[in-house]
C-alpha cells in the first residue's frame, strides 16, 4: 500500500537492548509507486551503538556498521540532489546528526513523507526512528556530517574519554559529505572542523 512506501527499520522487541545491539534488526527500503522524481544520489547512514567492556550503558557508536576513521564519506558532484536515509538502530541511544555547510529539508519522518517538509541542519533520531532529509550539493568542500551529541563522537581508546589535560581520540558517529566540483578538481579548502587538508574519515 501507499503508507508502506519510504525508510523503515524492522527490529526485535524482545530484550532490545541486548538483541538489538547484537544485529536483530535490518533496514526496509519501499519505493513508492509510478514514475516520482529521484534524487541524483540516494545515500542511507545506519546508525548503531554498542555495550563494550561491561559497561551498563551504549559506549561504542557506528555509521553503517563502522566507526570514525573508518566511515563511510560520501562524495558527491556538484549540483547534485541528495537524499540521505537516516535511520537510528540503536536500541537506548538518541542521535542528533548535523551536517556542517548545509541546510537540509527533512521530508520523511518513520517512512511517513512530511505534508509540510521543513528546514534545519540538525535532525533528531530517538531509538529505531528514521529521517529522509533533502539537500542539493551546491557548495564545494569537505563537510563534517556527525552526531552533535558530542560524547558519540569518542568510542573507548587508548586514551579513555578524555579529561581536562587529555584529548580523547575521535570515533564513532561522524563522517564526511565531500561535495566536488569537478571543474576545480584540487580544492583549496580544508575539511571543516579540521585542520587537515585530508579528511580523517575517509
Amino acid at each position: 500500500t501507499a503508507q508502506m512506501a519510504g525508510t523503515h527499520l524492522y527490529h526485535t522487541h524482545v530484550n532490545d537492548d541486548f538483541q538489538m545491539d547484537k544485529g536483530l534488526h535490518g533496514v526496509l527500503i519501499i519505493d513508492p509507486a509510478g514514475e516520482a522524481a529521484k534524487p541524483d544520489v540516494d545515500a542511507l547512514y545506519e546508525m548503531g551503538s554498542f555495550k563494550i567492556g561491561g559497561s551498563d550503558n551504549e559506549n561504542v557508536f557506528t555509521l553503517d556498521g563502522k566507526a570514525c576513521p573508518e566511515a563511510p564519506a560520501l562524495r558527491v558532484s556538484k549540483g547534485s540532489k541528495i537524499l540521505l536515509r537516516l535511520v537510528n538502530a540503536s536500541a537506548e541511544e538518541s542521535h542528533v546528526m548535523h551536517l556542517h555547510g548545509y541546510t537540509f529539508k527533512i521530508v520523511a519522518l518513520d517512512g511517513n513523507p512530511l505534508a509540510r517538509p521543513y528546514q534545519a541542519n540538525t535532525v533528531n533520531l530517538g531509538p529505531s526512528q528514521t529521517a529522509d532529509v533533502e539537500f542539493t550539493a551546491d557548495n564545494p568542500g569537505l563537510w563534517m556530517f556527525h552526531c552533535h551529541i558530542l560524547d558519540h563522537l569518542i568510542n573507548p581508546g587508548p586514551a579513555g574519554d578524555g579529561s581536562d589535560t587529555q584529548i580523547a581520540d575521535m570515533g564513532g558517529l561522524m563522517t564526511f559529505v565531500e561535495v566536488v566540483d569537478w571543474k576545480n578538481p584540487k580544492p583549496d579548502y580544508l575539511a571543516a572542523g579540521s585542520v587537515s587538508a585530508e579528511s580523517i574519515c575517509k
